[in-house]
C-alpha cells in the first residue's frame, strides 16, 4: 500500500504542475517537464497495483561476526507478469535470448509459488560463517 500511495502523491503533484504550466505558458517546455513526475507517479501506481498479487522474494544475509553490516534484509515483489510480457514482446530482439526459455521458467515460478507452498533456500557456511536465506512465496 505504501508504494501505491507514494505514486498517488507524485501523480497529484505532477498533475498540479502540469495544470500550473498549462495555465501560465500553455503547452511548452514547462508543461513537458511537468509531465515527468506525472508519468513517474502513474508508473509507480501501475507497478504497485500489479505487484499486489505477485509472489515476494525475501533475502536475508547474516555475515560472519565482526563484518559490517552484520545483517542485510531485502524484500520486494517479483514482477513475473510484466517480465513475461517484456520477454515475449522484446525477447526476439535480445541477442542469445532464443536459446533460453525464460518465459517457461517464470511461468513455473508463478505456478509453483504461493503462501502455502513457498520456495525456501537456506545456505550456511559453518558455525561462524555467512548465512543466506532466500524465501519466495
Amino acid at each position: 500500500m505504501i508504494p501505491f500511495w507514494i505514486g498517488v502523491v507524485i501523480l497529484v503533484v505532477g498533475g498540479g504542475l502540469m495544470y500550473w504550466a498549462l495555465e501560465s505558458n500553455g503547452i511548452g517546455v514547462a508543461f513537458i517537464f511537468a509531465t515527468l513526475p506525472f508519468i513517474l507517479g502513474l508508473g509507480i501506481i501501475l507497478l504497485s497495483w500489479q505487484s499486489r498479487t505477485s509472489p515476494w522474494i525475501h533475502l536475508r544475509i547474516t555475515q560472519a561476526a565482526g563484518e559490517k553490516p552484520e545483517r542485510i534484509a531485502i524484500s520486494f515483489p517479483l514482477p513475473i507478469r510484466p517480465a513475461l510480457w517484456f520477454f515475449r514482446t522484446f525477447g526476439g530482439h535480445i541477442p542469445k535470448m532464443q536459446d533460453i526459455s525464460l518465459d517457461e521458467i517464470l511461468l513455473a515460478v508463478n505456478r509453483s509459488t504461493n503462501p502455502d507452498n513457498p520456495i525456501f533456500v537456506q545456505v550456511h557456511e559453518g558455525n561462524n560463517g555467512e548465512k543466506v536465506e532466500i524465501y519466495i512465496g
